[in-house]
C-alpha cells in the first residue's frame, strides 16, 4: 500500500514533496519509520518521508 501510494505521487501533477502519514498507534508508527518515515517535531505519530527518498530506495 505504501509502495503504491508512493508511484501514485511520484507520477501526479502537480508534484509532491513527500508522503505524510498519520499512524493510529505507537506500533503503526514504527512500522513507518521502519520504512524511513521521519516524525515532525512534537507530533509522534505524524511522519513523512520525501519522495526523493522513495526514489533513491526503489
Amino acid at each position: 500500500m505504501v509502495v503504491d501510494a508512493a508511484a501514485r505521487a511520484i507520477r501526479a501533477d502537480p508534484a509532491f514533496y513527500a508522503l505524510i502519514v498519520d499512524a493510529e498507534d505507537d506500533h503503526a508508527a514504527a512500522f513507518y519509520a521502519r520504512l524511513g518515515f521521519q516524525c515532525f517535531t512534537g507530533h509522534e505519530r505524524r511522519l513523512f518521508i520525501p519522495l526523493s527518498e522513495i526514489v533513491k530506495r526503489l
